[in-house]
């Protein structure tokens, strides 16, 4: 939208656009949501009054005590050392490891692509939008079709999951370093128009989204419930962190290196994070037969 708006109306009504839909949202947010919050504590006041509830799961949930009151967490409870408990999953572990290499080809993609193609392979600022939207429709493609082959190979052959992710993670990286590298006249047409080969390209590198729905499959599978806050609050961290510090580390290495090899070298980042996915291979059936959960939790007091 800002790509195809931007030239035509000036670079400030983008914003503009942006903002109505997020004000609509906050309006929809603030009518129609109750806080949980307030329903909790309306449950519990109506615990209180004499509706007990026996199930001492559902009673956590609501805000109450089990019998002995060990095991369960809360935001406000939340602290470092329980991440340290969470990280001696090994397969938590890898899957944090796997996210700030992981993230680093996907902030330069996002942040200098499309500059890129329009001040080096000649593109107009539409053409480059172009390629970036067919991307994001092909990570939005195989984001879904990985999602459905990741839960199937989950319930039959655990152990290639991690292969699925790996192969997709490494492969995704070829299709940016030909399309950063290939000769202008390869990418672009006399017209600044992108090429069939650069949407090709662009079409290809979308295997990546293979990786992200079955990652919090994982997470959530291998982790008990009582902890998953935790974890995805860890993984949360990790991500931003890759997204946050990759175009900071792009500019270094730019200055060092120029473009071309610079953004060549962010996307062999994701070879990196290929190799730790397919180490996961070893620990992942290991953690979701056991759990993966090293808190003290309710269910497994009650075994």
């Amino acid at each position: 939208m800002a790509g195809v708006i931007g030239p035509r109306y000036g670079w400030r009504v983008p914003y503009r656009i942006v903002a109505l839909p997020a004000f609509a949202c906050a309006i929809l947010v603030r009518v129609l949501l109750e806080d949980p919050r307030t329903t909790k504590r309306a449950k519990a006041a109506k615990e209180a009054q004499g509706q007990s509830v026996q199930n001492t799961h559902f009673s956590a949930f609501l805000g109450g005590n089990g019998d002995d009151g060990v095991g369960h967490m809360r935001m406000d409870e939340l602290d470092f050392s329980k991440f340290k408990i969470v990280l001696r999953v090994k397969t938590n572990m890898l899957v944090f490891m796997q996210a700030l290499p992981g993230c680093i080809p996907l902030s330069c993609i996002t942040t200098f692509l499309s500059d890129y193609l329009c001040v080096e392979q000649g593109m107009g600022v539409e053409a480059s939008t172009a390629i970036t939207a067919v991307f994001g429709i092909s990570c939005l493609c195989f984001s879904m079709a990985g999602g459905m082959i990741g839960n199937r190979l989950y319930n039959t052959k655990r152990e290639m999951l991690p292969v699925l992710m790996s192969a997709s993670t490494f492969c995704a990286a070829f299709p940016f370093m030909m399309l950063v590298n290939s000769p202008k006249s390869a990418i672009t047409t006399e017209t600044g128009r992108p090429t069939a080969l650069a949407f090709l390209f662009a079409l290809m590198g979308g295997c990546a989204a293979v990786t992200g729905p079955n990652i919090r499959a994982i997470l959530m599978n291998i982790n008990e419930g009582e902890v998953r806050g935790t974890v995805f609050s860890a993984f949360t961290l990790c991500d931003d962190l890759g997204k946050g510090l990759g175009p900071s580390l792009i500019v270094f290495l730019t200055w060092i290196f120029g473009r071309r090899l610079s953004y060549t070298m962010s996307f062999m980042c994701w070879w990196i994070s290929s190799f730790v996915l397919f180490s996961m291979r070893s620990s992942l059936n290991k953690d979701a037969a056991g759990g993966g959960s090293l808190l003290p939790t309710q269910s497994k007091r009650n075994l």
